[in-house]
C-alpha cells in the first residue's frame, strides 16, 4: 500500500515547473542543527520557509539548554522572520535544515507566479496555529491543575510567601498529570515568579497569582 503525500506540503498539486519558479524567488541556504535561524538570514528577509529538518519557537527570555518550552514544527513549515518587539520568540534550529528565505516582495511575486502555492502555504500556516495552540492549551490547563493543588495545601497560611511540603510523586497523583510534566510545570511556575522548587516541598512566592490560572479537568 502506497503512503498518501502528505496534504499540507508547499507543493503539493504543483507541477515541478511552477514549483521551481516559486523558490527561484527566494534564496537558499542549509542550516545546520543547534543554531539560531537568524544567524543566517539577510537584510529585507522576512519569510523562512523550511523544506526539510525541524524548526522550533522559544521566548527569548530562554538559553539554549532550556528546550523544554521550545514549541517545534517539522517542515514543511513557515516562519516570519519580521521584528515584533511584543512578540517575544526567536527560531531555533533543532536539526539540519533546507531553508527557502523570501523578502516580501519576492514573497508576492511567487503568489503571482502561483496561486496554488499561496493556498498552500495558508494550509501549512493554520496547521502550525492549531499547533501551536494545542501546545499552549496544554501547558495552561497543567499549570490550572497543579496551582489549585498547590493552593489548597496553602490555605492554612496567610502570608504572601508559603512553604508547601509536598513532593512531585504527590502533586502527580493529584493533578492525574505524569511526574515528568509536573517537573516541567513547576520550572515554568519557578519563571513566572509565582515558586520555588526545595527538596521536599515548593515555595509559593505569590499565592494570589497562582489564583489566576484556572483548573480545568
Amino acid at each position: 500500500m502506497k503512503t498518501q503525500r502528505k496534504i499540507d506540503s508547499l507543493c503539493h498539486g504543483l507541477p515541478w515547473q511552477e514549483w521551481d519558479a516559486v523558490l527561484a524567488n527566494g534564496r537558499h541556504t542549509t542550516v545546520s542543527s543547534n543554531s539560531w535561524l537568524e544567524t543566517v538570514v539577510e537584510e529585507g528577509e522576512t519569510i523562512a520557509l523550511f523544506l526539510s529538518g525541524r524548526v522550533g519557537l522559544r521566548p527569548l527570555r530562554e538559553d539554549v539548554e532550556g528546550n523544554e518550552t521550545t514549541i517545534p514544527y517539522s517542515a514543511p513549515a513557515v516562519l516570519s522572520l519580521s521584528e515584533d518587539l511584543e512578540h517575544e520568540s526567536a527560531h531555533w534550529v533543532l536539526v539540519q535544515s533546507t531553508v527557502c528565505l523570501f523578502t516580501s516582495q519576492k514573497l508576492q511575486t511567487a503568489f503571482a507566479a502561483s496561486p496554488r502555492f499561496a493556498s498552500n502555504l495558508v494550509t501549512v500556516l493554520q496547521d502550525q496555529t492549531k499547533h501551536h495552540l494545542r501546545c499552549s492549551s496544554k501547558t495552561e490547563d497543567g499549570l490550572g491543575r497543579l496551582s489549585a493543588s498547590l493552593l489548597s495545601r496553602s490555605k492554612l497560611s496567610g502570608e504572601q510567601k508559603t512553604r508547601v511540603k509536598v513532593t512531585q510523586s504527590q502533586l502527580a497523583t493529584e493533578t492525574g498529570l505524569s511526574r515528568q510534566w509536573v517537573n516541567k510545570l513547576l520550572k515554568e511556575l519557578e519563571k513566572r515568579g509565582f515558586a520555588e522548587r526545595k527538596r521536599g516541598h515548593v515555595v509559593l512566592l505569590n499565592p494570589l497569582g497562582l489564583e489566576g490560572l484556572p483548573a480545568q479537568r
